[in-house]
């Protein structure tokens, strides 16, 4: 890293917790361990140091020969990874009405579908949006004028920067996608220096999520 550049934050969630979002509410979680999702199945996201308690149960690592454990509380903020492919599923609105109403303040969309942005825009739940793996090459092969387009007609034209807290780029590449694997880097160096432009290189953090398994 050479003199006055800023490092790059990541977000690496470790828990996932499957929440099916239906026209009736929030269906009971189920979970796993690692950096994955399930997608159309919404699913609560947490940093591995913190501890999720109460009706979700005890979600820290449990030690060899060690069960999960209850708590009445819990000890860090959540939030719903929103999935979209799947059946019966309600419109984005109804959906942004469930998460409201069940006081979900933090949410994954895995990608800038304007018709799901819109109608979390002015919600006042905060958002991690994800870059579609089939974007990696463009955004990688581009410069900051390609990636600043991108943002101000993909992201920011829909939904205010405020409210933007991560951008994901691309989903499990290195993984289950190892194709787009030489252009995760650099399109989030593009990415970077386009946030830098806005001035928002120090408000929104860019992330690449893992699989674990």
């Amino acid at each position: 890293m050479t003199a006055g550049e800023k490092p790059l934050n990541l977000l690496l969630p470790s828990l996932y917790l499957y929440f099916p979002v239906t026209s009736s509410g929030l269906g009971e979680a189920g979970g796993a361990w690692g950096s994955r999702s399930v997608r159309g199945l919404p699913s609560v996201c947490r940093a591995p140091s913190t501890e999720v308690t109460g009706g979700l149960r005890d979600l820290r690592r449990p030690r060899l020969g060690e069960g999960w454990t209850g708590g009445p509380r819990v000890a860090a903020q959540i939030g719903i990874c929103y999935g979209q492919v799947a059946n019966n599923l309600p419109p984005p609105s109804i959906a942004v009405k469930i998460l409201k109403d069940n006081k979900i303040p933090n949410v994954r969309l895995f990608n800038t579908e304007p018709t799901t942005l819109a109608s979390f825009s002015g919600s006042g739940i905060n958002l991690t949006i994800g870059v579609r793996n089939e974007d990696l090459h463009d955004l990688a092969s581009g410069n900051t004028g390609t990636s600043l387009r991108w943002l101000q007609s993909n992201i920011f034209q829909h939904v205010p920067p405020k409210q933007v807290q991560y951008i994901a780029v691309g989903n499990e590449v290195f993984l289950k996608d190892p194709y787009y694997t030489p252009y995760v880097v650099p399109a989030i160096l593009n990415l970077f220096q386009a946030l830098g432009v806005l001035g928002l290189s120090g408000n929104i953090k860019l992330s690449s999520p893992l699989a674990a398994s």
